[in-house]
């Protein structure tokens, strides 16, 4: 099977992976605990930015279409997604897509707060488009939203390592 077919084709398994796995969630008001990015960053480690950017976008347009509808705000909720797969690719990539576990975890622990960072700005403007979620209700969640994002980076890491490891010998 062509290499490139066959890269399009995991990565759509991913998009719809991550579509579905976006239904499996906590939700704690202030944060959502989910495991929805792990095939965004599985891409990212196998394949690099540009298969990471495109599942996380991808999968996050349809995650968001199929919940909220088609909103102005649409777009901003899918960049963070996107860039936690470009930052993952990106840094999978300088590491010659061979990276150790440690460095596997810092990779997703900076993903996972680059992208509590992106989506504190999108939740303010969210919620003042809506009319939802105060000033201080949204920037003191952050708080909670960082620690979160990162303690679910450590426990992404514990999956996606192994499973990247053993896509890439497939591959």
């Amino acid at each position: 099977m062509n290499s490139k077919f066959r890269k399009s084709v995991i990565c759509g398994v991913f998009i719809a992976l991550f579509v579905v796995l976006s239904y499996v969630e906590l939700d704690l008001r202030v944060m959502k605990l989910t495991f929805s990015s792990l095939p965004v960053v599985v891409a990212g480690l196998v394949f690099g930015p540009l298969a990471g950017f495109t599942v996380g976008f991808l999968g996050s347009f349809i995650q968001q279409i199929l919940k909220f509808g088609l909103m102005p705000t649409t777009i901003l909720w899918m960049l963070p997604v996107a860039l936690r797969g470009l930052v993952v690719g990106l840094i999978a990539k300088k590491y010659d897509y061979r990276m150790n576990y440690p460095q596997t975890v810092v990779c997703m622990v900076v993903s996972s707060l680059l992208v509590s960072a992106a989506n504190t700005p999108v939740i303010y403007l969210d919620s003042k488009l809506y009319g939802y979620y105060s000033f201080e209700y949204v920037f003191a969640g952050s708080v909670a939203r960082f620690i979160t994002g990162a303690a679910v980076a450590v426990i992404l890491s514990v999956i996606a390592y192994p499973v990247s490891k053993a896509l890439r010998r497939q591959i």
